[in-house]
């Protein structure tokens, strides 16, 4: 299931509680479907009004409508300071109110089926994420979570697998690369999204560029036919969460490193990654 195509939680009491509150400057539908979400989501926060697959849920559809409304155009300071203000708003509205009751049953009904789905995927500008709760049970050589990427004849698929971050590679008519690295913009040093589609490069210049290198060839989660064909580079824990810090927009690439100092880039997508991953803490279907 497409992650976009849940139905808007636009409710006569959320709106009456948004009434007055700043709007979303060109923010559009997205963006006021991040402020409601945010709001509710501080409800709960104070009022406990969802089980846990329904607040992951709802978390989803937050981060989805975020990054949607971003690449509509919506600047993040906007959409910030509007989620901000109404998670304040929120802050004063009473746990017993009736209004925060149908605020309460009309979420649940519009996302209790989320714990019902195996499978999500995240659809960016031109790359996108899947997610498979199946993946997540240990005894099942599945990606939880992955984007495939290629270039001529090589492919990659780049997530996480058996526990493990990692890129599970084919290279065709080439010797083996000797190591693996992710490179991404770096926001110690540039604190500016690198937006690709408005640059001749995915990545900003090597001066603001942050690369993590992998630990080293894997087996675990590859049965002997895959990898006589081909590799899985293990990745440490913390690449995923290093990406999911980008702006949604930006691109990276992972990139594989020969004997002879060649270098094999294939290009990814940030894109819905957060939203991908709010997803798999459903847990194991």
């Amino acid at each position: 299931m497409n992650a976009r195509l849940v139905a808007p939680m636009i409710l006569t009491a959320l709106a009456a509680l948004l009434a007055g509150g700043p709007a979303v400057a060109s923010g559009g539908e997205m963006g006021t479907r991040y402020v409601e979400r945010e709001l509710v989501l501080e409800l709960d926060r104070r009022c406990r009004l969802f089980d846990a697959s329904v607040r992951a849920s709802l978390d989803v559809a937050a981060r989805q409508a975020r990054n949607a409304a971003l690449r509509e155009g919506t600047p993040a300071r906007d959409l910030d300071r509007a989620a901000h203000d109404a998670r304040v708003r929120a802050q004063s509205h009473a746990c017993q109110n009736p209004e925060t009751a149908l605020i309460a049953g009309r979420v649940e009904q519009a996302f209790s089926g989320w714990r019902r789905m195996a499978r999500m995927s995240f659809p960016g500008t031109r790359q996108g994420w899947s997610a498979d709760r199946y993946g997540l049970a240990p005894e099942r050589a599945l990606f939880a979570l992955h984007q495939d990427t290629r270039f001529n004849s090589a492919s990659a698929r780049f997530g996480q697998r058996a526990g493990q971050v990692g890129a599970h590679v084919r290279f065709a008519g080439r010797s083996r690369p000797v190591s693996a690295r992710i490179v991404m913009r770096d926001p110690r040093i540039s604190p500016q999204p690198w937006l690709a589609m408005a640059s001749l490069s995915p990545l900003p210049p090597a001066a603001q560029r942050r690369v993590i290198w992998s630990v080293g060839q894997n087996p675990l989660g590859v049965s002997a036919q895959e990898a006589a064909q081909a590799q899985f580079w293990a990745f440490p824990a913390t690449a995923l969460d290093a990406l999911e810090r980008l702006d949604p927009r930006e691109g990276f690439t992972l990139e594989f490193v020969f004997r002879d100092d060649s270098v094999l880039r294939f290009p990814l997508e940030v894109g819905d990654l957060s939203a991908a991953r709010a997803f798999l803490t459903l847990g194991p279907y």
